[in-house]
């Protein structure tokens, strides 16, 4: 395989992760999920709370969990603004295109 074919399908895959991610971000019931998640992993609490003075693993388990739900959020948040400049773009194209 070249190196051509190679960088072809890494960018390949990444159109498909990104529709992806999309499709997920347009989803109701994904969104019912990630509140449910964020609820359950309380996301937006303190990872460090001073009964973990003598549990460290417990504090670092919670702030990994929160760290990944922030990861998710923040790709189906790239994912619908990325799909808002796209539907502005063509809006723009389309006035341009009618001569307004």
């Amino acid at each position: 395989m070249t190196d051509e074919e190679i960088q072809q399908r890494r960018e390949q895959h990444a159109r498909r992760l990104d529709g992806a991610w999309f499709v997920l971000s347009q989803s109701v019931e994904f969104e019912v999920v990630m509140q449910s998640l964020q609820i359950e992993y309380a996301i937006f609490k303190p990872s460090f709370t001073a009964s973990d003075s003598h549990n460290s693993h417990a504090a670092a388990q919670r702030d990994g969990q929160r760290q990944v739900l922030n990861e998710i959020m923040r790709r189906i948040a790239c994912a619908k603004a990325t799909n808002d400049a796209d539907i502005s773009r063509q809006s723009e194209t389309s006035l341009e295109f009618r001569g307004t």
